[in-house]
């Protein structure tokens, strides 16, 4: 009876000490995780998708996108300025590697961030965020008047 006994405390005593444990992601804040490394755009839809031409519907941005342009990544630095790094392959050789390109911010909740490249300023809602992705969605209208406001843009970064 006795092991059974010391069977069952043991066995609650690891559940409790399991269920108090917290993920150090979780104490990170959303400002934390994006100054932490390099972020890739790894998708970028748009739903529903939107006419380029007539018939022709588009719901992935980045289907077009130039291999010079796709291994870009998107610096968040502490001070509130972006960098871009061309990543290893640039369009042209003479380009610098890196270069600012703008500045962000986080709403105070941290459940927005704003982003500024050349005095263009849009406002995204932070889907999920992570140690290793980043999900911002906007309505598509936020980059382009000509879309329609009925359209989610939604862009996946992953932390390199």
């Amino acid at each position: 009876m006795k092991i059974f006994q010391l069977l069952t405390i043991s066995i609650l005593a690891t559940a409790l000490t399991m269920g108090a444990c917290k993920k150090d992601d979780d104490s990170k804040s959303a400002r934390d995780i994006l100054i932490e490394g390099k972020w890739d755009v790894t998708s970028a839809k748009v739903n529903p998708g939107i006419e380029i031409f007539p018939g022709v519907v588009i719901s992935d941005l980045l289907i077009d996108e130039d291999p010079c342009d796709a291994d870009d990544l998107t610096i968040f630095n502490a001070d509130g300025t972006s960098t871009i790094d061309e990543g290893p392959t640039k369009c042209d050789p003479s380009d610098p590697q890196t270069y600012n390109n703008g500045s962000w911010s986080l709403s105070s909740d941290e459940k927005q961030l704003t982003i500024d490249i050349d005095g263009e300023e849009i406002t995204f809602n932070i889907a999920s965020i992570s140690d290793t992705q980043l999900v911002l969605t906007a309505s598509a209208d936020s980059f382009d008047p000509n879309f329609p406001s009925t359209s989610t843009m939604t862009f996946t970064f992953v932390k390199k």
